[in-house]
């Protein structure tokens, strides 16, 4: 038998926290890092970051995740949004002033990314009227910062093809031993196809969105400040998308539609919600399986 010494290729690799301590936190001006642990292993990699007065968010993209214009995008924004005075976790520039450390990982150049921490505390689980509403509040804030942003750099956008299309071909291969799954997530597929279709998309208010807002992705302070964060599912695309994600996890939760309501309530203390956008969101039994 022959040995070849090296690196096996590797899809994802998880990157040493110790390393990340000892090699990457220096380049802050954070002060010394008293801790640093894998927080949540995921499409990217979070660590959970410590100094003596301070907590932190690293984040490190998977090279298959997001290209390096993507994520130039993504801190755009969150540096557009922190100008305009919306409350979310912003990116923290390095001691160069750059804010994307490159990491060469086994299975290629990995980018990291360090973050404020959010203050406060996960929201109720599940959700209630008090917090749906200035959650609302606060997105529709977000909308509103982001209605005149633009970058330099390129970036998805959240159409029907980054939607529906390209999720479902990469699902499709996993199901080849399963075909009463695929033959489920093909009409499910076409069904939301044909009830987009019908609507005049055209008019649909079109902009940039956060892309995750399901309730979560936030956290609340005792006086009730509410601040975003993990814009990494950001991008152009129906504004009408960012309420329907919030819609579709009431919905997969069995939660009444008073939380909906009070979501609504909410969004339209500082942004107004036209009919016809509305109407893109119903969300039924039948198209979320139940």
């Amino acid at each position: 038998m022959t040995l070849t010494y090296g690196f096996f290729p590797v899809v994802s690799s998880i990157l040493s926290p110790q390393a990340l301590m000892s090699q990457v936190l220096p380049e802050y001006d954070i002060g010394s890092p008293v801790e640093c642990k894998l927080w949540k292993p995921s499409r990217n990699d979070t660590y959970f970051i410590k100094t003596a007065d301070q907590r932190y968010i690293l984040r490190i993209y998977q090279v298959q995740s997001r290209s390096l214009s993507d994520i130039h995008y993504e801190l755009d924004l969150l540096n557009y949004l922190e100008r305009k005075k919306n409350s979310i976790s912003v990116p923290i520039a390095r001691r160069d002033g750059s804010f994307i450390h490159p990491l060469p990982a086994p299975e290629g150049m990995r980018y990291a990314v360090l973050f404020t921490y959010a203050e406060g505390h996960r929201g109720p689980y599940p959700l209630e009227e008090a917090y749906s509403v200035i959650y609302g509040r606060a997105l529709a804030e977000i909308h509103a910062g982001l209605d005149d942003f633009s970058s330099q750099h390129k970036r998805f956008q959240l159409h029907l093809d980054y939607l529906l299309d390209t999720p479902l071909q990469t699902i499709l291969p996993l199901l080849e031993n399963r075909p009463a799954d695929s033959a489920y997530l093909r009409q499910l597929v076409d069904l939301l196809k044909t009830s987009l279709m019908s609507l005049p998309l055209t008019e649909l208010e079109y902009g940039v969105c956060h892309g995750d807002s399901h309730g979560g992705n936030a956290h609340v302070t005792q006086d009730h400040k509410v601040t975003f964060f993990d814009f990494d599912d950001c991008g152009e695309g129906w504004r009408a998308f960012d309420l329907a994600t919030f819609r579709w996890n009431l919905a997969i939760n069995k939660q009444d539609d008073n939380i909906w309501d009070a979501f609504l309530q909410g969004y339209r203390q500082r942004r107004a919600i036209r009919e016809i956008d509305l109407t893109a969101i119903p969300c039924t039994k039948k198209m979320i399986g139940g």
